[in-house]
């Protein structure tokens, strides 16, 4: 008698248990696609008005939005379009339908994690040569390239007319020295969040990410190169691809919505200020 209801008991406790455990994974799906579902409609928030933004007619040092406090201007949009469509043009249709500002958006957040962990990479970054580099090509020309000729086409590229510099020729050719220093910036920080996503998922501060992350490293710790190098399942290939492109995308997505992004084109302030370059 005191078996079964000994027996009972315990099934009752296990029947308790297994309630309980279904409970907590519904909950944990439901808070997972719930902050799936508002990261989606704050990126597509940032898309469309950075949509709208392309469509204006506004002065290149117009500040359409900031990050953490640095400005984005104007002409970075125009730039970011017009690179992207000729890329499309040229083959890249992987591109084709690329928002432009959450491009630059991105590259902020790369540039911003070079500063912030610049000793997270070996990448060689020679601000000193850089800066003199960028001075002595808008003073000089570049490879045999006459001066004006070269300036036209720089400007060109960078959308911004002649007539339209808003600074000083000692100050503008700053404003130069700290974009190409930003571009090497967003080189060195993709290749840190490359690093990060794997080794420190918990910045994004989510935990569903982390555990997409936990399960992707147990996967590849317990493939040797020669299992995977004679792996003949594209299908489970093309998974462990693909569950490292949704780890990326969600993890840039998260320390990008972290930051303090300030949408202020409706404020059509102008640029007058010369940035501060970056100093290893």
């Amino acid at each position: 008698m005191k078996d079964n209801k000994r027996k009972t008991l315990i099934k009752k406790i296990i029947l308790i248990i297994s309630i309980i455990l279904i409970i907590s994974i519904i909950i944990g799906i439901g808070i997972f696609i719930k902050n799936q579902n508002t990261r989606d409609k704050k990126i597509e928030k940032l898309k469309e008005y950075g949509n709208k933004v392309e469509q204006m007619d506004l002065l290149p040092n117009t500040i359409i939005a900031k990050v953490d406090g640095e400005e984005i201007l104007f002409h970075e949009l125009q730039k970011t379009r017009n690179s992207l469509n000729y890329a499309v043009e040229n083959g890249t249709e992987s591109l084709k339908d690329e928002n432009a500002f959450y491009n630059i958006l991105e590259s902020k957040l790369e540039k911003q994690i070079a500063e912030q962990y610049k000793d997270e990479s070996d990448y060689n970054l020679d601000i000193e040569r850089e800066k003199e580099k960028i001075k002595k090509e808008w003073y000089e020309g570049y490879e045999g390239q006459p001066v004006e000729e070269y300036r036209k086409d720089l400007l060109n590229v960078l959308y911004i007319k002649e007539d339209e510099i808003w600074l000083n020729e000692e100050d503008f050719v700053t404003y130069l020295q700290n974009i190409f220093i930003n571009m090497k910036l967003q080189t060195k920080g993709m290749i840190i969040l490359d690093k990060f996503m794997l080794e420190k998922p918990e910045l994004a501060k989510d935990k569903e990410l982390t555990r997409k992350v936990e399960e992707y490293n147990r996967v590849m710790d317990s493939l040797d190169s020669n299992t995977f190098e004679n792996q003949t399942d594209m299908n489970y290939i093309k998974n462990l691809t693909n569950n490292l492109l949704e780890i990326e995308k969600i993890y840039k997505q998260d320390l990008l919505l972290q930051k303090d992004i300030e949408l202020c084109v409706d404020k059509k302030e102008l640029s007058t200020k010369v940035p501060e370059l970056y100093q290893e």
